[in-house]
């Protein structure tokens, strides 16, 4: 796979030494324990012996609480005693309850790099809050989409490879894990088929305007008259959005700078993948469009700063995202050669000097149109992918 996940490696890099706690979250399968595996050469580069890097893998079904504990206790002991500086990865921890004040005491030591991963916000939350104000920083792992891996296939499907049967394996696997683990056990869920059904329908309307009440109409509608209530899909939005497998986007205005949430649309960590999965080819190839905006919002969330979809007087600007220092920028999808003249002409009214981009579905040479920049949208979902570059 390579580096697969540069930006979290970058990230990290700049962070080995510093007395900070370092947090990975990510859903199951997101790239966490590739991004830790990769950073071995970096950590010895910075003079730490490969020897003095200790791994607990949480996943393995050797590794119980005491047994890691008891491993992690004898190897810092030896190493950190003679004054050598030394890595700790605790790669899936998951639960706080039983480490919070471990993690603590490794945290006092100035020459010890902890690095954390975990598959839900909330365990992030719970083990930042257990910490003294500013002992941690943390990185939500968005996976890439494109590539050979099957964690992430818009690319290959919009390119018109088949989705073939080991990413079907894979999606599988996957989403028992997180689902069961994350969502049923965590939540204590005890109705899967529903949870599948909200699903189902929020791939349906990737890229559409949804709101609770409208989702508990659909699953109402769907469950011979079950009533479904707004409580209850609420609920289960709130596991999907903690489990990292659903992210609510809600809409910016572009003129007041307010966030309306009154309109809000979900997006997925694997819209190819997941599409494949639970709606099958058939319903796939109708969703190309919807698909590529997926991937795009995606691309932008991996580069941080906070993504949402635009609202520019009555018309829709697919996404705004802003940075860090507050500097937004604003993205338009276009499948085809009218819908380019058409969101050309949105961004041409917005009256502000701020970035202004169109990603084009179809082959188009890359084009400035009185300071917008146009380009395929191909180079927006690989892996590379860098705003800086735009």
């Amino acid at each position: 796979m390579g580096d697969s996940l540069p930006y979290y490696r970058r990230k990290l890099v700049d962070l080995i030494d510093k007395h900070v706690i370092k947090i990975l979250v990510g859903m199951h399968g997101s790239g966490k324990s590739t991004v830790f595996a990769e950073l071995t050469d970096d950590l010895i580069e910075h003079g730490i012996a490969e020897e003095h890097i200790f791994f607990v893998d949480f996943a393995a079904v050797h590794y119980g609480e005491t047994l890691a504990y008891d491993a992690m206790r004898d190897f810092l002991t030896a190493t950190l005693a003679n004054g050598e500086k030394a890595a700790v990865f605790l790669d899936g921890l998951p639960d706080i309850a039983a480490f919070d004040g471990i993690i603590g005491s490794l945290y006092i030591n100035r020459r010890l790099n902890i690095f954390v991963s975990v598959a839900n916000r909330p365990i992030a939350a719970a083990l930042t809050a257990s910490l003294p104000s500013g002992a941690t920083t943390t990185m939500e792992v968005v996976p890439v989409c494109g590539g050979e891996e099957p964690f992430g296939s818009a690319l290959p499907y919009a390119e018109g490879r088949p989705f073939d049967k080991r990413c079907g394996e894979y999606m599988a696997g996957l989403m028992a894990r997180t689902v069961l683990e994350e969502i049923v056990g965590r939540r204590q869920f005890r109705d899967t088929e529903l949870l599948r059904t909200l699903f189902c329908e929020i791939l349906k309307a990737l890229n559409e305007d949804l709101s609770a009440p409208k989702l508990a109409a659909k699953l109402t509608a769907k469950t011979a008259g079950r009533k479904i209530s707004v409580h209850t899909v609420t609920d289960y939005l709130a596991a999907f959005y903690e489990a990292l497998i659903v992210y609510p986007v809600p809409r910016f205005d572009v003129e007041s700078g307010a966030v309306l949430r009154s309109a809000v649309r979900y997006y997925v960590t694997d819209p190819g993948g997941f599409c494949t999965f639970f709606l099958g080819q058939t319903a796939l190839d109708k969703m190309r469009t919807a698909l590529w905006h997926n991937a795009v919002f995606l691309a932008l969330l991996r580069q941080g700063g906070t993504v949402y979809v635009g609202k520019s007087g009555a018309k829709i600007v697919d996404f705004v995202h802003i940075t860090a220092d507050n500097t937004p920028t604003y993205w338009q999808i276009a499948p085809d050669e009218a819908a380019k003249k058409a969101k050309l002409r949105v961004l041409a009214g917005i009256a502000d000097q701020y970035p202004k981009r169109v990603l084009t579905l179809f082959d188009t040479p890359d084009e400035n149109v009185k300071g917008i920049v146009v380009m395929n949208a191909s180079r927006a979902v690989c892996g590379n992918f860098d705003v800086r570059d735009f």
